[in-house]
């Protein structure tokens, strides 16, 4: 677990009170913004789970992973010079 599986969670959850509230209220921007602020909360959790995963790989596979930045390094080095 990570800042992004928490941050992701307390977002969605947040989220989900606005869209209620706005429901309640029936203000339909408060609603949009809260399923927004759902989606928002949705994206970071799943970047966290994606950071958990590469680094859970990196400790079973460190060699195939150094190689692996590496190549991704030696790839964008052209572009970065503008070739």
């Amino acid at each position: 677990m990570n800042k992004h599986d928490i941050m992701g969670a307390i977002k969605e959850k947040t989220g989900a009170v606005e869209e209620g509230l706005g429901a309640l209220t029936g203000d339909k921007e408060t609603q949009l913004r809260g399923q927004a602020r759902q989606l928002e909360g949705q994206a970071e959790s799943l970047l966290g789970t994606v950071i958990n995963e590469a680094r859970t790989f990196y400790k079973a596979h460190p060699v195939v992973s150094l190689l692996a930045m590496g190549s991704v390094v030696l790839s964008i080095i052209p572009k970065l010079r503008g070739r």
